[in-house]
């Protein structure tokens, strides 16, 4: 299931990045006790998916590799309900008649500043 997968990803990258140990349980509360706490889990996301969009406009992202990209229609980002995000990470991308970014996450530009490292450059 697609949930259990982005879980167990993540947990994969805050493993390999330290923040956690190697025998992480999600039944710990030690390592749980910030879990409602929605800024940080999205800078964590920030963290440990090392993939980046930056909105130019309405429908359009550009990425490291693609000019034209866009979020994929059946992301819960597509629909731009609410605030459309400059910035998104995201875990995949496809190219059909569209290059498209799928499980994107929305991120402020202060988290991609403080927790995107090597992600931003001076062409953003």
């Amino acid at each position: 299931n697609l949930t259990r997968s982005a879980r167990n990803q993540l947990r994969s990258a805050l493993i390999s990045r330290r923040f956690v140990p190697r025998d992480y349980s999600a039944e710990d509360m030690t390592h749980n006790r910030n879990s409602n706490r929605l800024g940080l889990n999205i800078a964590l996301v920030c963290c440990a998916v090392p993939s980046l969009a930056h909105r130019v406009n309405r429908q359009v992202l550009v990425t490291r590799s693609a000019q034209n990209a866009v979020i994929h229609p059946s992301s819960v980002n597509f629909s731009g309900v609410g605030t459309m995000a400059a910035w998104y990470v995201y875990v995949e991308m496809t190219q059909t008649s569209n290059v498209f970014l799928r499980n994107t996450t929305a991120v402020s530009p202060i988290e991609v500043c403080l927790f995107g490292g090597s992600l931003v450059s001076d062409q953003w």
